[in-house]
């Protein structure tokens, strides 16, 4: 008996046998986001001309939304892009805008975000920059740049029958944070109940999400899992991320 097991266990070493660790799941590879702002990132302090650069993953139509508000609801700069890409690759922004504040500095919030061809938001990126009237520009690193939602299940396009959707995931707010989640039908209404999560704290680990999301319809619909970290007193969002699922009744 001895014998055999030894075998056994030297079989296992040597590739021979089978290993039960083989049917475990690996743990899910956190994804990059879908809008990665390279440049610049919370918290620098920037003399005219904003330099932005990033990364991103275009809506419908290759299009890509930029926008700039100042503390004081502003409009700073404004950009829309229409870009031609293939297989949905990526497109990288690069680009400079003019500005000016009155007095010596003003805080200011940039947005990069794209929409389906509904409207519907698919993605949005946010950094808090200071825009200064006088000294010199002071770039802080951006970090590494992760989807902060990380959905692991639904898979994307799934389809979900019985009126609950289960969401299973984690979740890493880069800034003090509210999180919601919708379903958003074709129309831009929501679908399910608007849920409302517990303030969540900027943190740099991931946090796990579980939670069971009940919506109604009445026939097959295409629509798209929301999930936005808002801001808590401003009520702006400051990040999301959606997908499409296929409800049925």
């Amino acid at each position: 008996m001895r014998t055999l097991r030894t075998k056994r266990i030297l079989a296992i070493l040597l590739g021979l046998a089978p290993l039960l660790l083989l049917a475990v799941s690996p743990a899910p590879v956190p994804q990059d986001a879908l809008i990665k702002i390279y440049a610049p990132a919370s918290g620098s302090m920037v003399k005219s001309p904003l330099h932005v650069l990033a990364s991103v993953s275009p809506g419908a139509g290759g299009k890509v939304s930029l926008r700039v508000v100042s503390e004081t609801g502003r409009t700073v700069a404004q950009k829309e892009w229409a870009f031609t890409t293939v297989g949905g690759n990526r497109i990288t922004i690069d680009q400079s805008f003019p500005f000016s504040v009155d007095g010596v500095a003003e805080a200011a919030r940039l947005v990069i975000f794209t929409r389906d061809a509904e409207g519907r938001l698919i993605a949005l990126s946010s950094e808090d920059i200071l825009l200064l009237g006088i000294g010199k520009t002071k770039l802080n690193e951006a970090g590494d740049l992760l989807e902060p939602f990380q959905i692991f299940q639904p898979l994307p396009e799934e389809n979900i029958h019985h009126g609950v959707i289960q969401i299973r995931g984690s979740v890493r707010p880069m800034k003090d944070a509210l999180l919601i989640i919708e379903v958003v039908g074709p129309d831009g209404t929501a679908i399910s109940g608007i849920q409302l999560v517990e303030d969540f704290q900027a943190a740099r680990e991931f946090m796990p999400l579980s939670m069971d999301l009940q919506f109604q319809v009445q026939k097959k619909t295409s629509a798209r899992l929301t999930l936005r970290f808002i801001d808590p007193e401003t009520k702006e969002n400051l990040a999301v991320f959606s997908q499409v699922v296929i409800l049925y009744p």
